[in-house]
């Protein structure tokens, strides 16, 4: 049995709003749809978990692990999601999705954090790189997608995940992203 403990992690920052904090509620909403769509590959068997959170100046846990029950609840909590607004603050996403999995993810589990930013932080943001590297360092995969090819900050994306230059930076503008 494969075990993956997967947390979503939406950017409600100002630069966020409008359409790009739907955008983000709808790849949510069809990454999760396509995730349970998958077939075991031989005689492997997934056991997938989903939280949901948003960052701005604040961090909203919305789905922790916990409270996982099926599909459509956790669907249904994504679209009622109420934007932030203020600014954009990275360390605080990074740091609360990696106490969220130390705390609420299973042991031996695979654990992907899906982060959507424009990577633009707030002056006053801490320095996302040392807590993005502790992360990684605790086996915490994070997959990074910018919100618009216009505006993302690439570098910043890949000091969170650790891709080097030469990956394709994703992007959720890109149609064929999910």
């Amino acid at each position: 049995m494969c075990l993956i403990d997967i947390v979503f992690i939406l950017d409600s920052s100002e630069s966020a709003k409008n359409q790009l904090f739907d955008l983000q509620k709808d790849f949510v909403q069809n990454v999760t749809d396509r995730i349970f769509q998958m077939k075991p590959v031989k005689s492997h068997m997934y056991n997938v978990k989903l939280a949901g959170m948003q960052f701005s100046s604040t961090v909203s846990i919305d789905h922790p692990f916990r409270d996982w029950k099926n599909v459509q609840n956790f669907k249904e909590k994504i679209i009622s999601l109420g934007f932030i607004g203020h600014g954009t603050y990275s360390y605080y996403a990074v740091s609360n999705a990696t106490h969220l999995f130390k705390t609420e993810s299973r042991k031996r589990s695979v654990k992907v954090a899906f982060l959507m930013t424009d990577g633009v932080d707030h002056p006053n943001s801490p320095n996302v790189q040392g807590i993005a590297t502790t992360a990684r360092s605790l086996g915490i995969h994070f997959i990074t997608i910018g919100l618009s090819k216009k505006t993302v900050q690439e570098e910043k994306l890949r000091t969170i995940s650790g891709d080097s230059s030469s990956k394709h930076v994703l992007c959720l503008d890109d149609q064929n992203l999910v």
